[in-house]
């Protein structure tokens, strides 16, 4: 029955066309016998949500004009050993995928258009590539993640679509104790140099998390793999090992992605702390950027991590590099790493690395002079000659040499070219 007397009218409150979303609230709920659950409105629940028994809950797929998530509020968030809060594949979707036929291209932020063909979808990390794939560019802020991940593009013919992105998870509980799996990993595809989707979103607020499971937001793999995604935890309390929480680039035959990020805020840290792991796995170059206009607590680099820093990085503790870590620039970045930190630690068997990062030799990286360049990109040494800054290169004239002794602030110059194009000259140093 409805009692329209003194109410308010619907076609005051709604046009046609118009989306809307709802608010569900209970005082429990309860997943058991395989119970399965997907929601796209928010979930408000006022004391437990306990997940048993191989319940899964998750979030409805994106599709080329829409966009889901799943976000709820607890009391208590309990997930069993045998049991998962699962958006793997649930982000922007691939090239060719149902939904997205006709386009080979990943979608991406926004639901543009991303990954090109041969490429992983890309966001706390950037997807990997064969031959002239090219991944979209990162996005998303790693403190307060709020995006899904983005679809790979397709493969050799239309046969072969690329993975979807995953999805996006946000929980605000009192308190969690997580036994099994969190997720929202990008997905495979099946192969023909197809890419991967990324990684998407898990961003958590609670008082007190615990547990033996595992925090996941990781790029999908096979052949090219997608970037990892971006994983943020902001509490009270962590009695979960922080190795448990996973943003990985995709590991890939061809090329994996790059890893994401892991952020962690205590509440009582100002600005809590970044980890970004390699995960044992050597990392391709440039494909794991930290993005500017961040400050944080701690910073840690880990397990073979390859991270690109050209926006500045600022710690307000320790920058820690270990387990074969590397940190440094883009290519021909004039502006270089800079580094403020209280405390700085490098293992030896880690690095901030940036050589071969300065201006680019004769014939090499996009440089089509024979000459290799030099100060503001202008053309320096010449064929068989060595590249010039604080000293003068092999056979380079004198007026190459650059710079101030007291004060250096300049990448190094890059070589010339050899006796053809098959030898190109080397890059120059980067700047610290």
């Amino acid at each position: 029955t409805v009692n329209a007397s003194g109410g308010l009218a619907l076609t005051n409150v709604a046009a046609v066309g118009s989306v809307y979303a709802g608010i569900h609230r209970f005082d429990n709920i309860f997943f058991r016998r395989g119970g399965f659950l997907v929601t796209g409105d928010k979930v408000v629940v006022g004391d437990t949500v306990r997940i048993d028994e191989y319940g899964r809950w998750t979030h409805f797929d994106a599709t080329a004009d829409f966009e889901s998530r799943l976000e709820f509020v607890a009391g208590t968030l309990a997930v069993s050993s045998n049991a998962s809060i699962n958006a793997d594949g649930r982000g922007y979707l691939g090239g060719e995928r149902p939904g997205n036929n006709g386009t080979n291209e990943g979608r991406t932020e926004g639901n543009a258009i991303g990954a090109t063909i041969y490429a992983g979808g890309s966001y706390g990390g950037l997807g990997g590539h064969f031959g002239s794939g090219v991944p979209g560019p990162g996005y998303g802020n790693l403190t307060q993640p709020a995006a899904l991940g983005s679809g790979g593009g397709r493969g050799s013919d239309d046969n072969w679509p690329g993975g979807d992105g995953g999805g996006w998870i946000r929980i605000l509980a009192g308190e969690i104790q997580m036994d099994g799996v969190l997720s929202a990993n990008g997905a495979t595809p099946s192969g023909a140099q197809a890419g991967s989707g990324s990684g998407g979103t898990i961003d958590i607020e609670t008082g007190a998390l615990a547990g033996d499971g595992f925090i996941r937001a990781n790029g999908g793999g096979f052949e090219v793999g997608g970037g990892g995604g971006r994983v943020a935890v902001r509490y009270g309390s962590l009695a979960l090992a922080t190795s448990h929480l996973e943003a990985k680039g995709g590991a890939a035959s061809t090329m994996s992605g790059g890893n994401g990020t892991v952020f962690l805020k205590q509440a009582s840290q100002t600005n809590g702390d970044l980890i970004i792991d390699g995960y044992g796995t050597a990392t391709p170059a440039d494909l794991c950027f930290i993005p500017g206009g961040c400050t944080f607590d701690n910073v840690t680099l880990r397990n073979q991590a390859y991270v690109t820093a050209d926006n500045g990085l600022t710690v307000r503790g320790r920058l820690g590099l270990a387990n074969t870590s590397t940190l440094t620039h883009s290519l021909e970045h004039e502006a270089g790493l800079a580094i403020t930190a209280q405390d700085l630690e490098i293992d030896a068997a880690s690095a901030i690395d940036v050589s071969g990062r300065g201006y680019r030799g004769g014939k090499r990286d996009g440089n089509d002079n024979i000459q290799g360049l030099a100060l503001g990109g202008q053309l320096g040494a010449g064929q068989y000659c060595g590249g010039s800054y604080g000293g003068l290169g092999y056979n380079a004239p004198v007026h190459l040499v650059y710079g101030s002794p007291l004060n250096p602030a300049y990448l190094g110059g890059g070589g010339g070219r050899g006796s053809d194009n098959n030898w190109p000259g080397a890059n120059g140093g980067g700047r610290v």
